[in-house]
């Protein structure tokens, strides 16, 4: 599959924490969470502030081809312009730490009840 200057893509495994940098983590553990859904990581890119984006659900990441793992795909200048970040990693590292606090919250939440 030929990389395409006019989108980014964003596969949900950059942003488990259960995996090494090594096995396709993309982003700091501060900035992961473990198990993250396709859904959860667009929520995150939302809240981040990136509003054009599709999500591919079904897709498989080229060297996980057993694995359906869904993905996000996204104009890259959108895409650094609502987060202020000045590369692909930056713009993970946006989406990454509001899906951590996201995280964080609802753990919270779940021992307050």
């Amino acid at each position: 599959m030929a990389s395409r200057p006019d989108e980014m893509t964003l596969w949900t495994r950059y942003f488990d924490a259960r995996l090494s940098r090594s096995d396709g983590r993309r982003v700091p553990k501060q900035a992961s969470i473990p198990g993250p859904t396709l859904d959860s990581v667009v929520w995150a890119a939302r809240s981040a502030g990136i509003r054009k984006m599709r999500q591919e659900p079904e897709a498989s990441h080229p060297s996980r081809p057993y694995a359906k793992e869904g993905r996000l795909v996204m104009p890259p200048s959108h895409a650094l312009e609502v987060t202020g970040a000045n590369s692909k990693e930056g713009v993970m590292q946006a989406i990454g730490k509001v899906l951590r606090n996201r995280s964080k919250e609802a753990k919270e939440q779940e021992g307050k009840q």
